[in-house]
C-alpha cells in the first residue's frame, strides 16, 4: 500500500546526511529526516504540520522557499536552488533539489526536496577561483614588465 510504501521511504531518508523533506500544497512539512535537527538546532518533530514561516525561519529564507515550493506545486518540474543559512555550525551554504511527487490523477500532490550542504564545495571553488585570477594577474604583471 502507500503508506507501507512512505514508511519505507521515511525509514532510508533518515539514514541520508542531507536534509530529506516532504511538503504539502499548504507548504507544511508532512515529513523531514533526522538530518534537519543538526542544521537548524530545531528537533524534527517541531517542523511536522507547520509552515517555514510558523518554524520562526528567516524571513529572506522564507519568501525565497515558499516562492520555490510554489513554482514547483504550480510547473509540476524539478527545480534547484542555492542558499545561505546561518546554522548553529555557522554560516552554511545549501543546494536544494526539489521534485513534485503524483497523485493517482497525476496532479502534484506533494514536493519532496533534498538540501544538501555544500559549503566546504563552495569554498574549495573560490578558493580555486582566486587562485586562478591571481595567476593570471602574475601572468600579466610578468608580460607587462618584459
Amino acid at each position: 500500500s502507500r503508506i507501507a510504501k512512505n514508511e519505507d521511504f521515511y525509514n532510508l531518508a533518515d539514514s541520508f546526511s542531507d536534509i530529506v523533506a516532504q511538503f504539502d500544497f499548504s507548504l507544511r512539512h508532512l515529513f523531514v529526516n533526522r538530518a534537519i535537527e543538526k542544521a537548524t538546532g530545531l528537533p524534527r518533530d517541531a517542523f511536522i504540520g507547520k509552515t517555514n514561516r510558523e518554524l520562526g525561519m528567516p524571513d529572506d529564507l522564507v519568501v525565497l522557499w515558499d516562492q520555490y515550493l510554489s513554482e514547483i506545486f504550480k510547473t509540476g518540474k524539478e527545480s534547484e536552488i542555492i542558499f545561505d543559512y546561518h546554522s548553529p555550525d555557522g554560516a552554511r551554504t545549501f543546494h536544494m533539489l526539489g521534485a513534485p511527487r503524483y497523485d493517482t490523477d497525476q496532479n502534484v500532490d506533494t514536493v519532496l526536496v533534498i538540501t544538501r550542504d555544500i559549503t566546504e564545495q563552495r569554498k574549495r571553488t573560490d578558493e580555486l577561483i582566486l587562485a586562478v585570477k591571481y595567476a593570471s594577474a602574475t601572468h600579466l604583471c610578468q608580460e607587462l614588465a618584459h
